[in-house]
Order: C-alpha cells, then sequence, then structure tokens
C-alpha cells in the first residue's frame, strides 16, 4: 500500500478560506433575496371596502383634507384640522369621519389641497374655504374660512385643482387663472408675489385640464401639448439649476396628451391612445456635472392602453381603465418611493370601478362604496395580472 501524501498546512488554509467564502456568498445572496423580497414590488393587491362614506360620487386628497362628494350632490370632509369642516358642530376639536360640509346639494367637483379645499357647483360658480395665509381661498384676505366662501363674481368656471398652498382654476373660455403661494412660481404669473385674488397665467385661451401638487402646477392645452411651472423638482424641463419656473413652459415636443394624473407623486399623464406615461430621471449623473442630464423624461408603463384616468401618490400609483378595471403599482404601504419603472397590476376582477384618489389611495365603485387598498405577496410567484 502506497504511503499516504501528506496535505501542506497550505492546502488546508485554502480550504478553510473556501468554505468560508462558500458561507459569506450564501449569508449575502441570502441577504439579498430577503432584501428584494422585503422592497420588491406587490405580487397581488387588494381591495378593503371604507365604511367611511357611501353613495360616493367622486373624492380628493389633500395634505390635511379628504373631500369627498356624494351622488346626490353634497359635499362631506374630514380631518384632523377643524378649520376645514365647514360648518361643523359647537365644540368639535377633532374628527377622523366625514362632516357635511352646509346644506347645498349642487356641487359638480372638488379639489382639496394641503390646507385649503376648492369646489364648484353646477352653476359654474367657484368657491374655497379653509387656510388662508398666502391668499389660497382667493377672495381678497388671508384669513381662515370656515366655511365655503364665494371666489369672485363668475359663474363660468369648468375645472379646478389645488395644490399646498395655491389654486388654479379654467374658466370656459379656456383661459387660466391661479391664486395664493407664489414662492416657487407655482402661479405661472411670470413672479414669485404671493395673490389673493386670481391672476390670469398667460394670454392663452385653450387650456383644457390642470392639476396641481405640491408648489407645481401641471397642464394640457386643446393642441394636446404638456406643460408646467412652479416647483421643477420632478425635472420635467430642460431648466437646469433653476427649481422655479415661473412661467407655462412646454414639456417635450410631443402634441398627443389627453390627461395628467393628480396627486402628489411622480408625475404621471396619459396620451390619447391611451397609453400610460411616468416621468423619471433618465440619467444618475451629478447634477452639477451635467445639468440637461438630470431632466426627467417620460417612461411608458407597460404596453397596455385603454388608460382613462391615474393619480401619483407618494409611493403608489393607481388608475383606471376605461374597461372598468382598476390597477396599482408601487408600495401602497408608503414603505418605498416608488420610481416609474413598475408595471401595473390588476386590482381583482371587477369590472365596476369608476374613480380613484391617491394619498391615500382610494378606489370607487359604481354603486358609491369608497375602497382603501393592501399589499401582499405569493410565495409561488405573481398571483395578480400584469399590464401588457
Amino acid at each position: 500500500m502506497p504511503p499516504r501524501k501528506q496535505r501542506s498546512s497550505l492546502f488546508y488554509a485554502l480550504v478553510i478560506v473556501g468554505v468560508l467564502l462558500g458561507c459569506g456568498v450564501a449569508v449575502f445572496g441570502s441577504f439579498a433575496w430577503l432584501l428584494k423580497t422585503a422592497y420588491a414590488p406587490a405580487d397581488e393587491y387588494y381591495a378593503v371596502r371604507s365604511e367611511r362614506l357611501t353613495d360616493v360620487a367622486g373624492i380628493s386628497n389633500g395634505f390635511v383634507p379628504c373631500i369627498a362628494m356624494k351622488k346626490d350632490g353634497s359635499l362631506w370632509i374630514w380631518a384632523a384640522d377643524t378649520s376645514l369642516l365647514g360648518e361643523r358642530p359647537a365644540g368639535v376639536t377633532q374628527t377622523p369621519e366625514p362632516v357635511r360640509v352646509g346644506d347645498d346639494s349642487d356641487w359638480s367637483a372638488i379639489a382639496a389641497g394641503g390646507r385649503h379645499a376648492l369646489a364648484l357647483k353646477k352653476d359654474g360658480s367657484l368657491w374655497a374655504w379653509g387656510f388662508g395665509e398666502y391668499g389660497q381661498i382667493g377672495d381678497g384676505g388671508s384669513s381662515t374660512r370656515e366655511a365655503p366662501v364665494l371666489v369672485g363674481g363668475d359663474a363660468r368656471w369648468t375645472s379646478i385643482a389645488a395644490g399646498f398652498d395655491h389654486s388654479v382654476a379654467i374658466k370656459q373660455d379656456g383661459s387660466m387663472w391661479a391664486w395664493g403661494a407664489n414662492a416657487q412660481g407655482q402661479l405661472g404669473d411670470s413672479t414669485t408675489e404671493t395673490r389673493t385674488v386670481p391672476v390670469r397665467v398667460g394670454s392663452d385661451a385653450d387650456w383644457a385640464t390642470v392639476v396641481a401638487s405640491g408648489s407645481r402646477t401641471i397642464a394640457v392645452k386643446t393642441n394636446g401639448s404638456l406643460w408646467t411651472w412652479g416647483d421643477d423638482s420632478a425635472r420635467m424641463t430642460a431648466s437646469g439649476g433653476d427649481l422655479v419656473v415661473s412661467t407655462p413652459t412646454r414639456v417635450g415636443a410631443d402634441s398627443d396628451w389627453a390627461s395628467v394624473g393628480t396627486g402628489d407623486g411622480v408625475p404621471v399623464a396619459i396620451k390619447r391612445d391611451g397609453s400610460l406615461w411616468q416621468w423619471r430621471l433618465r440619467d444618475p449623473e451629478p447634477f452639477e456635472q451635467n445639468p440637461e442630464a438630470r431632466r426627467a423624461v417620460p417612461g411608458r408603463l407597460g404596453t397596455a392602453a385603454g388608460w382613462q384616468s391615474a393619480a401619483s401618490g407618494s409611493s403608489a400609483g393607481i388608475a383606471l381603465k376605461t374597461d372598468g378595471t382598476l390597477w396599482i403599482w408601487g408600495n401602497v404601504s408608503g414603505y418605498v418611493e416608488f420610481l416609474g419603472s413598475e408595471v401595473p397590476l390588476r386590482v381583482g376582477s371587477d369590472t365596476d370601478w369608476v374613480g380613484i384618489a391617491s394619498d391615500p389611495i382610494y378606489g370607487i365603485k359604481s354603486d358609491g362604496s369608497m375602497w382603501t387598498f393592501g399589499q401582499r405577496r405569493s410565495s409561488t410567484g405573481a398571483t395578480a395580472t400584469a399590464g401588457e
């Protein structure tokens, strides 16, 4: 029997190092898998019916107020800040439950801001209430209004939007008007001066739709072009190092935009072909080295079409299709901010969704029921239907 070869200490050292490296790779791999699982998009979103209100026709969420309009035309609001509660019972200091705003039943549109609210009546008159220290109520003062007050004497308003401390509205003639805080140029009047009454935004009269979020305003014209002004931290324009854009600035060259999504998250918009788009930075290069590279560009969310409306929150997006299906992407729990690269997943199989809102995200069904959302992850893979 041949003599047994002796293993050198180097051999055993290499064996030990190999074992340690293998264990390290395994541990790191497991940790990476857990991290990926913890922060991965949800495999499934589910809806939970809210008993807060019934017979809801529309809803709008702001930083403090949540406003809902019922099918009977009545207006309801809930918030911890009682200055936004309208005509509330004497002695009420806080209410997590909806409180009716006055007795009128002829409201037609609503918009919730940071600490104020706007609403249109069926006759085209515009009303506002809540905090007014920056003139966002539009009645010429800076006082808090606990009940809706008429904004101006016109009854020709068709569309409204509310930012954190500013307000925007479009008239029947296509002109746009804005008032309130203006430090970021969000009123679009070429200044950064606060306005306590509506001032016209330029001289154009072809504005179709408008949304406001934070200190930013985004609008679509009748020719399908997209425009923005105010806080440009989302980098929608090629404004270089200037985050203050005080006049309407066109976003890209496309002329096939149909609408912009509401909410305070990463901007989303729908094109006339029914496709859904969201802005994201195209290059992570340091801003100081290449300001132009920090401009965001729209990226299509999946290849599906048929989108009707969308809303973007701080960590999740929600969208409604023309077939009545509801779709969500991002993290509805609010832990991780989405970057606009996720593909929307369908919520259940129902086809009777008619309305949406964001932050928190809500859905409304044709029967007037109001729903909130959660998410779960499947150990066997996605259980929800992903957008094509």
